[in-house]
């Protein structure tokens, strides 16, 4: 299994863990005597609204293209093509898989990848580009695990087309 995927597996497993254990916590009573009430209770937030909306996973994608275009192991993929377009898909993708309120109008990760003999070496260095995006921009553990998820469930749709 490569690095990255470990990776990944293991921030799903931490986050799985810190839940199941701050609900055991709050089960066997914790400090709290009695239940929250709807007021008090936070509403759930997407993943879109906690990475900061369509601003950010727009500075993402913007951060991620610069950050591809200077590797040499994955640039060669993107120089053909409609770099404004691919961009557009990407943030609506995102944004849409993020719990947004975009549309992703795009091709099917399979047929978009078709042809291009793409390696999981080739995946992998997208997926280290899209962290150092994350880093740079300084994005949360939490959202980070979460967006990084998203992308790990493409990988069988994008490698070997």
């Amino acid at each position: 299994m490569h690095p990255l995927s470990r990776l990944l597996l293991a921030l799903r497993s931490t986050i799985l863990l810190a839940l199941v254990v701050a609900g055991s916590f709050a089960a066997c009573g914790g400090s709290q005597t009695t239940a929250p009430t709807p007021a008090a209770t936070p509403a759930i937030r997407t993943l879109f609204v906690r990475l900061g909306g369509l601003p950010a996973i727009t500075a993402i994608v913007d951060e991620l293209f610069a950050n591809l275009a200077a590797d040499d192991r994955v640039s060669s993929f993107f120089v053909a093509s409609d770099t404004a377009r691919l961009k557009q898909h990407f943030v609506d993708q995102l944004c849409a898989a993020a719990g947004g309120p975009c549309v992703y109008s795009g091709r099917t990760m399979a047929v978009a990848h078709a042809g291009l003999h793409i390696t999981n070496s080739h995946f992998y260095a997208v997926v280290e580009e899209l962290v150092k995006a994350l880093d740079t921009l300084r994005i949360p553990e939490l959202e980070r695990s979460d967006l990084l998820g998203i992308i790990a469930a493409l990988e069988a749709d994008v490698v070997g087309r």
